[in-house]
Parts: structure tokens; C-alpha cells; sequence
């Protein structure tokens, strides 16, 4: 039975309009620190956004991996605007089913909420960092998550997902909430990076009201504080440098 069947057969629709009120499918959320999937292993669909992300061809801010990570963003079901015009297919209906980024985002949206209010004192990067080092790398058999490659016949072309497919992993709500340590990132060190993009000092006066002037460093993208370490063009050697927070940091908001 697939996906697209269960949803039209399950609709409620309104007397006379014929319009979608509801929906009579059946979901359940399951704890524990294995994620738990369907039928199908989770995989990365082949229009999904492969990374690397550089800015141009010096590549210097392609050592931040991207993806970041991967979440469930296929035919997923939920609430529609009857007004939106992104689709002719859904026109006046109050539910729809859709695929991509912006389904995939309120997942995670939502798990970052569950962390902010377990750990209040967490910052943006320190909720991104218990998503990445918590992610699953593996399907529901335990084997490597696959990603497809083509268009046509996806699941024949599709090999074990890389980095560049699916960033950390896949997301794992569970494990998110015990991340252990985390990897930080202030205000300072993000401005610093900023400001070491080769010109990018209008774009962040623009958007911050500061100048780069006043920081007197900059920060390599290899040197960002992230929970993973990217280096888009390594010549001879090079020291990457990370620091973690201790697991005191997380008691403060127990």
C-alpha cells in the first residue's frame, strides 16, 4: 500500500464542497533511542541538496559541511492554506501533501524546541551541534542510509549516502535531547568568520549594523566551531582547531 493511496483514501471531506476537513489516518510516536521508520529505510530522495555550498571558486567558506543533516521532507501531510497558489493541485483545499525543504525544516524546527526547553541557556549553535552529533547514520536494519542519484528509476541508482548527501545523518529526536557535549559558537566568532569572507563587509554591515573594522581577527571557516570538520582544498597539512563545551553546561538547565 503506498504512501499517496493511504492519504486519498483516508481524506474527510465536506458535504456538497467536496472539500478536505480531515484526515482519517492513524500515527503514533514511539520513544526510545533508536528512531523508529516505516516500511521503507529512511534514504536521501534525489531531489534533495548535496553539498559542498561554495560562496565562488576559492571554496575557502565550502570547509563548513552542508548539509547539515537530513529529516523526513517526503509526501508529508499537513495543514494548507485554501489561498495558496504555490500548486494548482491543492488550490482551495485545507490539507495537503508535499515534498522538499520546507517539510522537511518544521521537523526539525520542532525537535529544536524540545532541546530549548529541556536545555534553556542552549544557543542556536548549541541545539544545531545535539542534532548533528546525535543524527543516525544508519536505516532501520542497521545498514547505511542509501541516497538516489537520478530522477528516473531513483531506487536503482541510488548508493550509500556521503556527508555531502545527508550532512550528519538523519535526525534522531530521541537522542537529540541526551547530546552529551556540544560544540558552541558566539556571537564573536560567527561575526569573525563573517567578516573573513572575501567581501563580504557591506553584506554584514548591511544585515548587523557593524562594521568588520571592529573586529581586529578573522576566523577560517575550517576553524568554525562546528561538530564536523570540512576541508575543501587540503594541500600538505593543516591544523584544524575545535573546543568543547563540558557536560556541566547541560545541567544548567536541568
Amino acid at each position: 500500500m503506498s504512501k499517496l493511496w493511504y492519504y486519498n483514501s483516508s481524506l474527510l471531506r465536506e458535504n456538497g464542497s467536496d472539500k478536505i476537513v480531515g484526515s482519517a489516518s492513524v500515527a503514533r510516536i514511539v520513544g526510545g533511542m533508536k528512531p523508529t521508520y516505516g516500511i521503507t529505510a529512511p534514504k536521501v530522495m534525489y531531489f534533495s541538496a548535496r553539498g559542498p555550498d561554495p560562496e565562488d571558486d576559492s571554496f575557502v567558506d565550502a570547509d563548513i559541511m552542508k548539509p547539515n543533516l537530513v529529516a523526513p521532507g517526503n509526501a508529508i501531510w499537513g495543514a494548507w492554506s485554501p489561498l495558496g497558489i504555490d500548486t494548482t493541485d491543492f488550490q482551495g483545499e485545507r490539507f495537503a501533501m508535499e515534498s522538499g525543504t520546507s517539510m522537511s525544516a518544521p521537523h526539525v524546527t520542532g525537535i529544536s524546541a524540545l532541546i530549548k526547553q529541556k536545555f534553556l541557556h542552549f544557543t542556536p549553535a548549541a541545539i544545531a551541534s545535539a542534532l548533528s552529533t546525535t543524527a543516525s547514520l544508519s536505516d532501520r536494519k542497521g545498514e547505511h542510509i542509501m541516497a538516489q542519484r537520478t530522477v528516473l528509476n531513483p531506487d536503482i541508482s541510488q548508493s550509500p549516502a556521503t556527508p555531502f548527501d545527508m550532512g550528519s545523518g538523519f535526525v534522531n529526536a530521541t537522542a537529540a535531547l541526551d547530546p552529551g557535549l556540544i560544540f558552541d559558537i558566539g556571537y564573536n566568532e560567527y561575526m569573525k568568520f563573517l567578516c573573513s569572507i572575501n567581501g563580504s563587509s557591506p553584506v554584514v554591515l548591511n544585515f548587523t549594523g557593524e562594521s568588520c573594522s571592529a573586529y581586529n581577527s578573522s576566523l577560517a571557516a575550517s576553524n568554525l566551531n562546528l561538530p564536523s570538520v570540512t576541508i575543501a582544498k587540503l594541500v600538505g597539512t593543516r591544523t584544524v582547531l575545535r573546543w568543547l563545551t563540558r557536560e556541566e553546561y547541560l545541567r544548567k538547565s536541568m
